[in-house]
């Protein structure tokens, strides 16, 4: 789980109402909660997805993987982890 707030004082609140929180695709206010459904994806698979992203239609990528996992990368990419492999 994580969880974030914003503090702040009242003369900085332009500021704030200014960056558009709120049009996150991710912020929530209140109880509601915002679900992160990461598919499980080999390296190979994330570059390749990455190689056509951002796009309209994630399912129309050319990558064998299933159009739920496409769609749910689609919607979480620019958040979702990136590692390297090395081999010493």
């Amino acid at each position: 789980m994580t969880v974030g707030w914003l503090i702040y004082a009242d003369s900085d609140m332009p500021r704030v109402t200014a960056a558009r929180f709120d049009k996150l695709d991710f912020y929530r206010d209140g109880n509601e909660y915002f679900q992160i459904k990461a598919p499980k994806l080999t390296f190979h698979e994330v570059r390749e997805l990455n190689r056509h992203l951002p796009c309209t239609d994630p399912i129309s990528i050319p990558v064998p993987v299933s159009d739920e996992y496409k769609t749910d990368y689609g919607n979480i990419y620019r958040y979702f982890p990136y590692f390297t492999e090395a081999e010493i």
